[in-house]
C-alpha cells in the first residue's frame, strides 16, 4: 500500500548520513515504496484555514556526498498527505512550539508522528523529571547561588542547556575547574531559559545507553561511547556506537516510563480512525465509521501486534462494510462482548429484542447528552448537529429526563 509522506526536518544538504535517524526512516519509506517530500518548518503555510507547505519530491540513497535527489518545490496541501514525520533538531524555541500549533490542524486526518501536541508537551529534560529515582541529582534553575551550591555538595557536575540537542553547550565541569562562572555567564547571554545541572556519572565512560520504546514497550538499545578525552557520548560530538543489551535495572526504567509515554503516544482511536479514512478513500466508500462497541472493543485490546495488527483489523473490517464498523467485524474476539457491554451499558443478559431495545436507548441518550454539552445546551444548534428536528429533540430530552 502506498503512501504519501512529507518529513518536515533541516536542510537534508547538511545531514550525516551515518548517524541520522531521520535519514534511516526515509530510507525504509522509499524501499516500501511510498512518495517521500522534503520541507523546512519555515516552508509551512497557513492560508485560508488550510495548512499546507513548500514541499520537494525526495528520493534517498546511502551514498556520502549524493545522498539525495529533489524536485521542483511545490506548495502541497498537507491534507492531501497520509503521514507527516515532524524531525527537525531543537532548539525548542517558540518557533519549534509554533510548528507543533500549525500542525495541529491536520492531525489526525494527516498522521502527525509523533503528535505535535505531546512533542510540545513533553520536553525530554522536563518530561523525565516526572519520574522519582530514576536520574541522578539534577537541579533546574537560573539562580547563580543555588547553581554554585550545587556544586560544592557534588563536586563533579554537567552543566547544560534545558532545551539543546546533541551534546551542543554541554560542560563537564571538574572540582579543580575554575570556569564555572565564566560558563554561567555565557549561558545568561545565550539562552533565556533555566540551565540543568547534574551530578557528573564517570559510568558514562561505559556506554551512554539509548533505548528505544515502542508502545511503551523496550524493542531494542545501543550503547554510545565518548570519544577520548570527550565527556559527551552524543554522536554528533563524536561519540561511537555499540551494541548492548536490556539489563535488569534498564527494564526497570522502562516499566516506570513505558505507561506515561503509552498515554502520550498515538491513541489507538486516533490512528483508527486515520487508517480507515484512507481505507475509505481507496476502496471507494462513500463512508466508514467506528461503531461505540468498536470503540471500547479498541480502547480494551491490548494490542501485543501494535499498529501492524489494528491495520489488518481494520482493513479486513473496511473490506466487509459500508456503513459503521462493530466490534465483530474487527476480530478481536476476546474483547466484543465485554466492549459492547461496557460501552452501551447493558448486561446482555436478555434476549437479543430486549438488549438491543436498551442499547439503542443507551447510546441515543449518550449521544443527545453529548452533542447538548458540545453545544453549551443550545438545543436548536444540538438538533442541527444531531440531524433532527427540534421538536423531536425536545420531546426526546424530556424522555431521557435531560431537561
Amino acid at each position: 500500500m502506498s503512501l504519501a509522506v512529507a518529513i518536515q526536518m533541516d536542510p537534508i544538504e547538511s545531514i550525516n548520513i551515518d548517524t541520522d535517524s531521520t535519514f534511516m526512516l526515509a530510507l525504509e519509506a522509499q524501499a516500501r515504496g511510498y512518495a517521500l517530500y522534503h520541507y523546512l518548518p519555515q516552508d509551512l503555510v497557513f492560508k485560508d484555514h488550510r495548512l499546507g507547505a513548500r514541499m520537494r519530491p525526495l528520493q534517498v540513497r546511502r551514498v556520502k556526498g549524493d545522498h539525495f535527489t529533489v524536485g521542483a518545490a511545490e506548495l502541497i496541501d498537507l491534507a492531501t498527505l497520509d503521514i507527516v514525520l515532524m524531525r527537525q533538531d531543537p532548539p525548542f524555541d517558540m518557533a519549534y512550539i509554533t510548528a507543533t500549533h500549525l500542525l495541529e490542524h491536520v492531525h489526525p486526518e494527516t498522521l502527525v508522528v509523533n503528535d505535535p501536541i505531546h512533542v510540545r508537551n513533553a520536553p525530554e529534560k522536563l518530561f523525565v523529571t516526572r519520574f522519582e529515582g530514576l536520574m541522578p541529582p539534577t537541579l533546574i534553575t537560573s539562580d547563580r547561588q543555588e547553581i554554585l551550591a550545587f556544586r560544592r555538595e557534588y563536586k563533579d557536575i554537567i552543566l547544560k542547556p534545558l532545551f539543546g540537542n546533541g551534546g551542543a553547550g554541554v560542560f563537564h565541569v571538574t572540582p579543580e575547574d575554575e570556569n564555572l562562572s565564566t560558563m554561567l555567564e555565557m549561558f545568561t547571554q545565550l539562552y533565556r531559559e533555566p540551565v540543568i545541572v547534574q551530578r557528573y556519572v564517570p559510568e558514562v565512560r561505559q556506554g551512554d545507553k539509548r533505548i528505544i520504546l515502542v508502545d511503551g514497550e523496550p524493542v531494542g538499545a545501543v550503547a554510545r561511547l565518548p570519544a577520548a578525552g570527550e565527556a559527551r557520548a552524543n554522536f554528533h560530538a563524536g561519540g561511537s556506537a555499540q551494541k548492548t543489551k536490556l539489563t535488569t535495572r534498564d527494564r526497570e526504567i522502562c516499566a516506570a516510563i513505558g505507561p506515561a509515554l503509552r498515554e502520550r503516544g498515538e491513541d489507538v482511536l486516533l490512528i483508527a480512525e486515520h487508517l480507515l479514512e484512507r481505507f475509505r478513500r481507496e476502496m471507494r466508500k462513500p463512508r466508514l465509521q467506528l461503531a461505540p462497541d468498536a470503540v471500547a472493543a479498541l480502547r480494551s485490546h491490548s494490542w501485543p501486534g501494535n499498529v501492524r495488527e489494528l491495520q489488518n483489523a481494520l482493513e479486513r473490517a473496511a473490506l466487509l462494510n459500508q456503513g459503521e464498523i462493530h466490534a465483530s467485524d474487527l476480530g478481536l474476539a476476546a474483547n466484543v462482548r465485554a466492549a459492547a457491554a461496557a460501552n452501551v451499558g447493558v448486561n446482555l443478559g436478555g434476549t437479543l429484542p430486549e438488549d438491543s431495545a436498551e442499547a439503542v436507548r443507551n447510546v441515543e441518550r449518550a449521544k443527545i447528552e453529548a452533542t447538548l454539552r458540545e453545544c453549551r445546551w443550545n438545543k436548536a444548534a444540538a438538533a442541527e448537529a444531531l440531524g433532527i428536528s427540534y421538536k423531536t429533540l425536545l420531546t426526546t430530552i424530556h424522555g431521557y429526563g435531560l431537561d
